[in-house]
């Protein structure tokens, strides 16, 4: 694949992500606007709830919900590496204010390279997240861990606790990253 490539099919993918009306049946046999959403039973929690989703944790640190992440929209700017036009995230003012605290999140992990510990924490499992082409990549946040990280298993379910960065700049990470984390225990 050339340079120019790469950045042309992740920009035609996150604009399909942003217009697509997923009408099509899913492999859990749901239809249309419910096809992709998996929070089932999490509100109790705080998983999607912006009346918990600042509320405190017993670790001190705030919750933050998959919704308040959903505050970004995307411009396309020329980018030197790849000498061409990529999708750049715009961070709304609801989540500005969260950047360089620290926050709890719920969600599935999804191995990236496991023998360096990298990770990322998804709002869908791994059939359903931004690389499959099922929701956006403001679903998914990046997680650069403490110490070298226990072993997680694709889908298994998590709490992670982390300082939040905003990645507007770097095309070669997530556009959200939760800096010294670690597991909370619940």
């Amino acid at each position: 694949m050339d340079k120019l490539s790469k950045p042309i099919i992740w920009t035609a993918v996150i604009l399909l992500l942003m217009t697509t009306d997923f009408s099509s049946t899913c492999r859990h046999g749901l239809k249309g606007a419910n096809a992709f959403h998996y929070n089932t039973g999490f509100v109790q929690s705080g998983w999607d709830n912006p009346a918990t989703g600042n509320g405190q944790s017993q670790n001190t640190a705030g919750e933050i919900s998959w919704k308040q992440l959903a505050d970004v929209t995307y411009v396309l700017k020329y980018n030197k590496q790849f000498d061409g036009d990529i999708m750049y995230p715009v961070f709304g003012a609801s989540v500005k204010k969260l950047a360089g605290k620290e926050w709890t999140i719920e969600g599935y992990m999804i191995p990236l390279d496991i023998k360096s510990g990298l990770y990322a924490v998804s709002r869908n499992p791994y059939a359903a997240c931004f690389f499959c082409g099922a929701a956006g990549v403001e679903s998914v946040v990046s997680l650069k861990f403490k110490t070298k990280p226990r072993r997680y298993k694709t889908d298994e379910y998590c709490v992670m606790k982390g300082v939040l960065t905003l990645n507007d700049d770097n095309v070669n990470d997530f556009i959200y990253l939760f800096k010294s984390t670690e597991e909370v225990k619940k």
